[in-house]
């Protein structure tokens, strides 16, 4: 058993308020709330008043609230995905789906430079369609405005 390194506070509605930062499975937590390894949540999760200049360790990414994004009180939800290799990230986002069978199957990619792929992992122009279907068009190739 590992002994505590911060002061918890239970208040008397049962809320419990932590001094420092508490880590799960982090021995050196470097953020006020972090978790090494897999974590369950059941319910919403609320993001506000986010860090933009959050530091992100490497490979990682985060979602935050960006107040002013599009424009004077235009806020957007950002999805951010970051790289610990280069100025570019080398992998992206992949939206997938999971039938009965149990094997994921990408449905959309969008990779960190800016390329988007239906059907396709690895698109090689801004948007590349894919189908095996015949009746479907083999690709769109999009342009740059």
């Amino acid at each position: 058993m590992q002994k505590l390194n911060f002061t918890p506070f239970v208040e008397d509605n049962g809320n419990l308020y932590v001094s420092g930062k508490l880590g799960v499975l982090a021995e050196s937590p470097k953020a006020n709330f972090e978790v090494n390894g897999s974590s369950i949540f059941s319910g919403n999760i609320g993001f506000f008043d986010t860090d933009p200049d959050a530091e992100i360790p490497g490979d990682g990414f985060r979602i935050r609230r960006e107040g002013h994004f599009f424009g004077q009180n235009f806020d957007a939800l950002i999805f951010e995905k970051t790289d610990g290799n280069g100025d570019i990230p080398d992998g992206g986002f992949a939206f997938s789906n999971q039938g009965k069978d149990g094997i994921s199957k990408t449905s959309m990619v969008i990779r960190g430079d800016g390329k988007i792929g239906i059907g396709t992992k690895t698109p090689y122009c801004l948007l590349h369609t894919y189908s095996e279907n015949s009746l479907a068009a083999p690709y769109l190739t999009g342009f740059e405005t």
